[in-house]
């Protein structure tokens, strides 16, 4: 039965290797157990020991070629889980990735399942599918444990979750580079004892090594995307952030959105720096994933401002805003639930070309974007607080959507920008206002754009009436507030 599991495994039929395993588990082995309890195997005799050396160097070459491949945090965890499951001859494997003092069970690799399960970093605390104490001991010692007969032999016999499940073979080892804790994988074999023999640890230390630094360079990879957007490097045509160099540039139409807090000097100085910064990360936690969700990507941060870019059409740009201002009332909810006063926030919108690159000097540059767009959507943002609503967008994002009828929106104003000769339109967009206020705004539409129009054709006793009767059906609509005051200055 050895000689056939052999040779299979030299032909390299890796389904019929596991099958004898699986079914023959007492005749694939020849174990020599100690006193100790530790089960140490005899290594086969062969005429060809060459042809062993050379596969086992084959199956090294092999796999630590397939870890260090992988880049991406999440690609890595399986291939490092389904290599290291597969060499070391374990029906099941899991592993447990550091994070501050606590540990987190990260990827599953489970006899029933053909792929490894990577999961939402779930706390050690709350996971009873492995041996808690074995764990934890690794961690402490940095030593690996490998148990022949857990239930019955070794330090661990009285560990709950070994006896109720009656555990045979168990392996778990640390994955450390430059003295660091990346990880920790811990195996087990219940189909026999002794399992995880001399030949299988040492290539399992191997692997393990390779695997703890491949771990430390993804990680740093994605440390990297939290401050290099992924869209940042495809645009450049770039795969990693290495490959970047300064004055690299690509122009580009985008929808550019700005947005900030209305007010939030006055509500920053009622806080301690400590509070700021909770407070700041807290607001952007609720907005960040909604221009995720809708192809967009943040720039930057400034303060408490978010600007960001849709590369794709001007609708997503929209509808990112709109889930943004709905996701600001669930914030809001969540402040007054804690006594907190809610917040009001800005957006604008303006669609244009840019340019987006790298500046700055070889010790120290960043990524951004350049142009009109950018300082015009800016400007826009900043229009909200004057007309007292929450959402601009110019006449260029408009003239870019798709089906401009699908949203609530209505004619503002026309501005000339600051050093600019032509004017710009802007279009309140009020899809995301009070169900009350919207249904007025919707009835008013009409008549409020019209006391716009007459107010810049001079008309101004004519539109004050206009702006007059839109507000005997909406007390709330700030723009039509603001009018009516510019018209009442001009009337004297």
């Amino acid at each position: 039965m050895m000689d056939a599991r052999y040779c299979y495994s030299i032909w390299g039929a890796t389904t019929k290797v596991k099958h004898l395993e699986a079914n023959y588990p007492q005749l694939c082995q020849s174990p020599t157990t100690t006193g100790s309890g530790s089960t140490i195997f005899n290594t086969r005799a062969t005429s060809d020991s060459t042809a062993s050396a050379v596969l086992d160097l084959a199956t090294v070459i092999k796999s630590t070629n397939a870890i260090s491949s992988e880049i991406v945090l999440e690609n890595l965890l399986a291939t490092l889980m389904d290599i290291l499951v597969e060499n070391a001859g374990a029906q099941r494997g899991i592993l447990i990735l550091p994070r501050g003092e606590s540990l987190f069970i990260e990827a599953i690799k489970e006899p029933e399942l053909e792929k490894v399960s990577v999961l939402p970093s779930l706390l050690l605390d709350n996971f009873e599918k492995l041996s808690e104490k074995i764990v934890r001991y690794v961690a402490r010692t940095r030593e690996t444990v490998v148990l022949n007969n857990a239930s019955t032999e070794g330090d661990f016999t009285d560990d709950i979750y070994i006896q109720q499940h009656q555990c045979q073979s168990i392996a778990c080892t640390p994955l450390i580079t430059q003295g660091k804790l990346q990880g920790i994988i811990y195996l087990e074999n219940n189909l026999s004892a002794g399992a995880f023999t001399q030949e299988r640890m040492a290539l399992l230390r191997t692997l393990a090594a390779q695997g703890a630094i491949s771990l430390e360079n993804a990680r740093l990879y994605d440390a990297c995307k939290r401050f290099v957007p992924e869209q940042f490097l495809s645009f450049l045509e770039k795969k990693s952030i290495v490959d970047v160099e300064l004055g690299e540039q690509v122009e580009r139409e985008m929808t550019v959105l700005f947005s900030d807090i209305r007010d939030f000097t006055t509500i920053s100085e009622q806080m301690t720096p400590g509070e700021n910064f909770a407070f700041i990360n807290e607001y952007l936690g609720y907005m960040e994933p909604q221009i995720q969700k809708h192809g967009g990507f943040i720039d930057k941060y400034i303060g408490d401002a978010i600007m960001a870019l849709f590369p794709d059409s001007a609708d997503d740009a929209l509808k990112g805003a709109i889930a943004m201002l709905q996701e600001l009332k669930t914030y809001n909810s969540d402040r007054q639930q804690r006594n907190l006063k809610p917040i009001r926030i800005g957006i604008g919108l303006h669609t244009g070309r840019l340019i987006l690159g790298t500046v700055g000097g070889f010790r120290r540059m960043d990524g951004t974007v350049i142009g009109d767009a950018v300082n015009l959507s800016s400007r826009v943002e900043g229009l909200t607080k004057t007309y007292g609503v929450s959402l601009l967008i110019t006449d260029k994002t408009w003239q870019n959507l798709n089906n401009s009828l699908a949203y609530d929106l209505r004619f503002v104003d026309k501005v000339r920008a600051k050093g600019k000769a032509k004017a710009v339109s802007l279009f309140e967009i009020f899809s995301a206002d009070p169900p009350e206020l919207r249904d007025v705004k919707i009835a008013t539409k009409e008549k409020f754009e019209r006391a716009v129009l007459l107010y810049h054709q001079g008309l101004f006793i004519e539109a004050a009436a206009l702006f007059q009767e839109c507000l005997e059906s909406a007390e709330g609509d700030r723009a039509t507030h603001k009018y009516l005051e510019r018209c009442h200055l001009h009337i004297g």
